[in-house]
């Protein structure tokens, strides 16, 4: 074998594995002393739970989530940090009833990351920006009125955009929006 292949074996062999990190975006589930799921998730970011027959959700602190959604599973988008329990109903395989409590945990916010609803508005400054462009109009509207003071960002249907600001001094930022959809629960 030559030289140049034995070395290039022997550096593949030691180079380590890239690991997965969760995103922010990301739940971190396991079950507490009692049993109960937990979730994790970030202040203005969203949590999606894809299952049929959800029919009714409460929170013991509804001022931390806000939950969207219906018969095919729900959004919870977290709005204040925090502790809640969220307390799931849905209908089974025979029409019975299940119920289900979940740990609701919102830390803080992950920067330039947003969850809103269809409909809703967020508003944060426009200090010193001089271009703007979002990524999928169909899925946010950006406005910054006349006088500048404030970017207006509504929901306009379900998915991911990115709005990139451009500085007056020539700087750029992107800022990420998750829109979620369905009736709001919570």
């Amino acid at each position: 074998m030559s030289r140049a292949l034995l070395l290039l074996l022997l550096l593949a062999a030691c180079t380590p594995r890239p690991q997965h990190h969760k995103t922010a975006m990301e739940s971190l589930p396991w079950s507490n002393d009692d049993g109960r799921q937990k979730i994790v998730l970030r202040q203005a970011g969203v949590f999606t739970l894809r299952a049929d027959g959800f029919i009714l959700c409460a929170a013991d602190d509804a001022t931390l989530i806000n939950v969207y959604g219906g018969d095919g599973g729900v959004s919870i988008v977290g709005r204040k940090q925090g502790k809640t329990i969220l307390h799931m109903k849905r209908r089974g395989d025979d029409d019975a009833v299940e119920t289900a409590d979940v740990d609701i945990y919102v830390v803080e916010p992950e920067l330039d990351a947003f969850a809103l609803a269809v409909g809703e508005t967020i508003t944060f400054p426009a200090t010193n920006v001089k271009e703007f462009s979002a990524s999928a109009p169909e899925i946010v509207s950006a406005v910054l009125p006349p006088d500048g003071g404030m970017f207006v960002i509504t929901g306009k249907k379900p998915g991911l955009a990115m709005l990139v600001l451009l500085g007056v001094d020539g700087s750029q930022r992107s800022l990420k929006f998750e829109v979620v959809g369905g009736d709001k629960q919570i």
